[in-house]
């Protein structure tokens, strides 16, 4: 019995060329391959070409498009073709039914500056800086809110919060699309905080639909209602920095004047360029702050130099290294706070002011 007398809906295999062209038999191939591949339920492993029906390609189309991050190109040539013949009805498949729409700062200049500050190696300051940025952006009465989107959640320990105490955080608003959890006005700035569960989201957001997008969809309201948005990445170019630099106007780039963070920062670039690439165009870097400087040693000199003179952006006053970042950070202060008199209030403060003439 054919399957339309069955009541079945229509299938895409071999002997089908009805529903499907046989240009495109090789594409739902590779298709059904690579779901069987990284579908995690093991029964999609054993379907085959005739096991799917028209309206099951679609969810296949949207399914695979959750694994653009690494081999988007590819397969967006694969996949690009503009509409299928459904019981002579033409029904499109085209990518942009399954391209998410973007959100352009660049024409809303009332909208916020989205600043990542991103480094993947660990330890070069992103925290420190993000809350002492933020702080001065609050002290040029900007509205600044801060988003922790690393599982260590140093930046909201240095808030004052406890991260195991926290009941919501940001990884509800990324994975649950839950409203952002802000706590307002600590030291004049908001902040979405961070606790462990956040790591989990590094394995759910493999297999999440339109996962690049996940950040700036749960931000796409705080947008009208700050001035400032600092995001604090992981110490990693994995998925939640990927998304945290979809979700940027602009990327802040801290490298510490030391040899080992000096040779990730090909990488680093590399990670920007992919983003600039596809799903983030108007990405920019704003600049490059050379932290935890030590002016008195050899290697942190060569460092600096290096830095000064690449041409990634502008570079921004070293930072240097002092023990009172620790002790602010034990104290839950912005350093201003802590220790009004420290050279590294000045730099923060003149940063800031750089900040503001971003666009």
């Amino acid at each position: 019995m054919s399957e339309k007398k069955a009541g079945r809906k229509p299938s895409i295999g071999r002997g089908d060329s009805r529903w499907i062209p046989a240009s495109l038999l090789p594409l739902v191939d590779f298709l059904i391959a690579v779901e069987g591949v990284l579908n995690p339920y093991p029964t999609a492993r054993s379907k085959k070409r005739k096991d799917y029906s028209v309206e099951e390609l679609e969810d296949l189309l949207n399914w695979v498009s959750a694994f653009w991050l690494y081999e988007s190109e590819t397969i967006d040539r694969l996949l690009h073709w503009k509409s299928l013949k459904v019981e002579g009805e033409a029904k499109d498949y085209s990518l942009s039914r399954i391209t998410p729409p973007i959100i352009n700062n660049d024409n809303n200049p009332t909208m916020s500056k989205i600043i990542t500050v991103f480094n993947q190696s660990g330890g070069v300051g992103k925290s420190t800086l993000t809350m002492n940025l933020g702080y001065h952006l609050a002290q040029h009465e900007h509205r600044v809110l801060l988003i922790d989107m690393d599982p260590q959640a140093s930046l909201t320990a240095f808030m004052g919060l406890e991260p195991f105490e926290l009941k919501k955080t940001i990884y509800e608003s990324v994975m649950a699309s839950e409203p952002l959890p802000i706590h307002t006005d600590i030291y004049g700035v908001d902040l979405a905080p961070a606790n462990i569960n956040l790591s989990g989201a590094e394995l759910e957001l493999v297999v999440a639909d339109m996962r690049d997008y996940r950040l700036k969809e749960a931000l796409s309201e705080a947008v009208n209602q700050y001035d400032y948005i600092l995001i604090d990445c992981p110490p990693s170019l994995g998925i939640l920095s990927y998304i945290s630099l979809v979700a940027a106007t602009h990327v802040l780039i801290p490298i510490q004047t030391h040899y080992k963070s000096l040779k990730g920062t090909e990488l680093l670039l590399r990670t920007i360029a992919r983003v600039k690439a596809r799903p983030n165009k108007n990405l920019k870097i704003a600049g490059v702050i050379p932290t935890m400087h030590e002016a008195r040693t050899v290697q942190g000199g060569m460092a600096l130099q290096s830095i000064q003179a690449s041409r990634i952006g502008t570079i921004f006053p070293a930072v240097p290294r002092s023990v009172s970042f620790a002790d602010a950070s034990q104290e839950h202060l912005p350093l201003a706070l802590h220790n009004p008199k420290h050279p590294a209030v000045a730099l923060f403060n003149e940063i800031a002011g750089s900040l503001e003439a971003l666009v």
